[in-house]
């Protein structure tokens, strides 16, 4: 029976490092594809002067995971005249992005950009989706110098925490 207790302890502590290691290759995986997004939204105004729902359709079917699905329905959103961008850009995201997804400076800058976009012109808007790609570079490198490391240390630590919670209780 101590056996068995045993296993589940260690399964779940497992369990637990590498949920949180998901965790962080998903945040990653979210910032390269909003990386990957603004760069079609600022090619569709810059050289297109595409009009946002449009745009933001442009990026939905280009990107994949959570941020096509914000892109896809703020564009719907728009098309169909719901609200003003700011409002829209804020509800979407919340809706979308889990607080795991974008954490802190990431989910701060994001709903930022909505207050940017819309109503200024076109060279504003570039200067701001500029400014926030320029941003989400620099915590994508922050993060991926810690991304390896985290990675590996997440499962680690949950099957050592079981070990020690093993050791403690057995």
């Amino acid at each position: 029976m101590k056996g068995l207790g045993m296993f589940f302890v260690m399964a779940g502590c497992l369990g637990i490092g590498c949920w949180h290691r998901m965790v962080y290759i998903r945040q990653w995986i979210v910032m390269q594809n909003l990386q990957k997004a603004f760069q079609i939204l600022r090619g569709e105004i810059a050289y297109g002067r595409t009009a946002l729902p449009l745009a933001f359709g442009q990026a939905a079917g280009r990107t994949e995971g959570d941020v096509s699905v914000f892109f896809h329905k703020m564009a719907f959103r728009m098309e169909r005249g719901e609200g003003e961008l700011r409002a829209l850009w804020t509800e979407t995201a919340e809706e979308v992005f889990s607080a795991r997804e974008m954490t802190g400076d990431v989910r701060k800058d994001f709903a930022g950009l909505g207050d940017s976009l819309g109503y200024l012109d076109a060279d504003a808007q570039l200067r701001s989706l500029g400014l926030y790609q320029k941003r989400l570079e620099e915590g994508m490198a922050a993060k991926g110098g810690e991304r390896e490391k985290y990675t590996r240390l997440y499962p680690i630590l949950g099957f050592v925490g079981g070990m020690m919670i093993c050791l403690c209780l057995f």
